[in-house]
């Protein structure tokens, strides 16, 4: 028989969880462009300007440190949601930071997207508005709700 969430799972371990999971999602997508894959893109030239809005796409020892960015922000992620008597400073100051950097890049990446003039490619603006930055958005608010006491 398999445990439900209500048996022993706080709410704010799923969140957390959902933060987690988010971020490792993004460090795996950036781990597969610094490996040389360009997917979704046909090429470089076509990712940079879908994931980066404009062009050159960062090199790849700069990709691969986003990406261990990224795995860093989700186990800062899942081990700030876990219950715990007295969590470690530095903990609670890295969830502050990875929720205050996700909703930061969300909320100015929806505003600047949305101005008429942005330097960004048309591309890379509509999926800025629909995608990159409400997800940014919404993993900032869990990491934010998973870490708190």
């Amino acid at each position: 028989m398999g445990m439900n969430i209500r048996q022993g799972t706080e709410p704010r371990q799923v969140v957390g969880a959902i933060a987690s999971a988010g971020l490792a999602a993004a460090a795996a997508l950036h781990i597969l462009w610094a490996s040389g894959s360009s997917w979704p893109a046909e090429d470089y030239d076509e990712l940079a300007d879908l994931v980066v809005g404009r062009g050159p796409f960062p090199s790849r020892p700069l990709t691969a440190i986003v990406a261990l960015s990224l795995m860093g922000a989700s186990s800062i992620a899942v081990v700030a949601s876990r219950p715990a008597p007295s969590q470690a400073r530095l903990v609670r100051l890295g969830v502050k930071a990875v929720a205050g950097t996700l909703l930061a890049r969300g909320i100015s990446g929806l505003v600047w997207s949305s101005l008429p003039r942005g330097k960004a490619s048309p591309q890379y603006r509509h999926w800025d508005r629909r995608l990159y930055s409400p997800l940014c958005i919404v993993l900032g608010v869990c990491a934010a709700i998973g870490g708190r006491r």
